[in-house]
């Protein structure tokens, strides 16, 4: 199922028109409609805006079924954690005190996230890849 056919049908299932999600996610109704109707593909912060609106994953609008997607390209913490290091970001966590932060190696500063944030990287990341993926593949054919 293309994206236009996810958005159209979360957007139905809400019993929303096309001019209602529109406000919602904050773009124009004239792109919605290009989307739905498959004339031109929106972009990452496109989609962040009609997920949030719609209340679902962006892994679920770029997945390639029906399924709500939990993790796709990275199955396990210590895979995140490995991808996170190659580009200079260590993740630290105190089990004890319950806290999560990643630490910046180019200038060592920690940022202190939650777990539920730690997912949402991981989610998007994943989804990010597998649109940029697809896109790859739909322009090779």
């Amino acid at each position: 199922m293309k994206i236009g056919d996810k958005l159209s049908k979360a957007r139905k299932s809400k019993n929303w028109t096309q001019k209602e999600l529109a406000r919602r996610a904050g773009i124009s109704l004239t792109a919605l409609q290009q989307y739905e109707y498959h004339k031109r593909q929106p972009t990452l912060e496109q989609i962040q805006k009609l997920s949030n609106a719609l209340e679902i994953s962006v892994a679920l609008l770029l997945g390639t079924s029906n399924h709500n997607l939990k993790y796709c390209a990275f199955t396990s913490e210590d895979s995140l954690r490995d991808w996170l290091e190659s580009f200079g970001y260590k993740i630290h966590a105190d089990t004890a005190e319950g806290y999560l932060w990643i630490r910046d190696m180019s200038n060592g500063i920690d940022y202190e996230i939650t777990e539920s944030q730690l997912k949402y990287l991981s989610e998007t990341i994943s989804a990010y890849t597998k649109f940029q993926i697809h896109d790859l593949l739909k322009n090779c054919k």
